[in-house]
This record gives structure tokens, C-alpha cells and sequence, in this order.
């Protein structure tokens, strides 16, 4: 077996020093390049409101859309840019909605919104309006790439029908309980639900345990296992705020 003499053996070792240097060069100057880019992207490519199901006296809603950023952290606020995309865009600018002029990523954040404001009153009942939007380079931030620089923004003022089922598994409105159905009961009805959180807490959050939040995944027309606190806290309320508003000539069942 050939020896290593001594002094190969040495300059083996005084190499290993100076590859450890050259690795460390090339791992700093990475992180560097990677903390200071300064990327901005939606997180999500769509977001969905509808009135629908909120009461009757809320007539606008702020919807936020979250905006992220790639990079570090700033010291001091940074604004970023935005633009409305016509062609993708059915609803009307300061009539069905309002945008901020100024949009910021706060100080020491990674983490933005915009928060666009929604209009009820100037929304009909069938139709669905979209809002697109794109962010635009500017002197704090790039998109990241087309993908992610896009958000579309569904909302509405429809209401839709329950899917409350009768045993046999039909679709059923308990008119025995409400009367015909009627898109303004069932917006009251979910009001005074909600009310319940407050009024009877425990009771609500059994239901919403087993119901969901709206009730939207009750397999009956009626919960007859809370038929009581229904009947307290829903029905009698629901009764006596249409016979005190017969302007909406609504009629339901006297629950007593």
C-alpha cells in the first residue's frame, strides 16, 4: 500500500477550512437574495359573500381579502397596488361597491387586506356580480406570477332555500310551524335563532353542534328535540315581529 507522506496529509487539511468558507459564501448569499425579494400573491384565487341569509336591516358587508407577502418583514409600512379588471367585472364601482385608495402591508408584517365594501341596497335578488381584481408591481412589491396576482370576488343578495327534508327524505319548509315559505320569514327565523347564543347559550350551541351554524344540516322540517326553546326563543318572536310590521304582509302560525 502507497504512504501519504506528511505534508500531502497537511495540505488535506488546511483545504477543508476553505471549502467550509466557500459553502458558507454560497449559503449567505442565498438568504440574502431570498429575505430581500420582496414577492406579493393572493392566497386564494376566489372568495364568495352572499346577504342572502344575514338580517334585513344590514345593508353593507366588508369583505377582506387577505394579501401575503414573500420576503422579510419591514419597519415601517409599506403600500402595494391594485387594479379592477374590466372585462372580468359585472358589478359597478362606487355603487355595488367601494375599493381604498390606500392599501398597506403593516409595519413589521408579512400580511395585508382589501377590504372592499359591499352595497345591499343596490343588488337585486336574482343576479350574481363579480369583482376581479389584480395586483400591479410597484416600487415595494412584485407579483409573484400570473397565477397568484388574481382574485375574483363572487357576491349576491340571494336567498336560498333551506335543505331541510321531511322522513322520507323530500325537500319540506315546516309550514305547519312558519306558514308558506317566504324568503323574508326565513332571514327572521335565522335572526332569532342566532339571537339564542345570547338568550338560551347552551341550547344554541348543542344545535349548532348537531345542526351547523344555520342550520343547514337538520335531516327534519322541525327540531322537534328543542321544540320548547324553538318555540320561546324563534316562533313567538318571529309571530309578534310580523304582526308588529304588517307592512311585509307576512302571516305565520300563532306558536301559542
Amino acid at each position: 500500500m502507497q504512504k501519504i507522506s506528511k505534508y500531502k496529509i497537511l495540505s488535506l487539511l488546511l483545504l477543508v477550512p476553505v471549502a467550509v468558507i466557500i459553502i458558507s459564501c454560497d449559503q449567505t448569499n442565498y438568504m440574502t437574495y431570498d429575505t430581500d425579494y420582496n414577492g406579493i400573491y393572493f392566497e386564494k384565487d376566489s372568495v364568495f359573500y352572499s346577504f342572502g341569509i344575514s338580517p334585513l336591516e344590514q345593508l353593507t358587508q366588508e369583505v377582506e381579502i387577505p394579501v401575503s407577502v414573500m420576503g422579510a418583514p419591514a419597519n415601517k409600512d409599506r403600500s402595494f397596488k391594485v387594479r379592477v379588471v374590466e372585462d372580468k367585472t359585472t358589478a359597478d364601482k362606487g355603487t355595488q361597491f367601494k375599493m381604498p385608495d390606500h392599501l398597506i402591508i403593516p409595519k413589521d408584517s408579512v400580511n395585508g387586506v382589501i377590504a372592499v365594501e359591499l352595497f345591499r341596497n343596490e343588488l337585486d335578488d336574482e343576479s350574481d356580480y363579480k369583482l376581479t381584481i389584480n395586483l400591479v408591481e410597484n416600487e415595494h412589491f412584485t407579483p409573484i406570477n400570473e397565477k397568484q396576482k388574481q382574485i375574483l370576488l363572487n357576491f349576491n343578495n340571494k336567498v336560498v332555500p333551506p335543505p331541510w327534508t321531511d322522513a322520507w327524505g323530500d325537500q319540506t319548509w315546516p309550514d305547519f310551524k312558519l306558514g308558506p315559505y317566504n324568503d323574508t320569514v326565513y332571514i327572521k327565523f335565522l335572526e332569532f335563532f342566532r339571537a339564542m347564543e345570547d338568550k338560551a347559550p347552551q341550547t344554541y350551541e348543542d344545535m349548532v353542534d348537531e345542526y351547523g351554524k344555520n342550520l343547514m344540516e337538520m335531516k327534519q322540517a322541525w327540531p322537534f328535540d328543542y321544540d320548547y326553546s324553538m318555540t320561546k326563543y324563534v316562533l313567538q318572536p318571529l309571530y309578534d315581529f310580523f304582526e308588529a310590521n304588517p307592512e311585509f304582509g307576512v302571516q305565520i302560525p300563532n306558536p301559542y
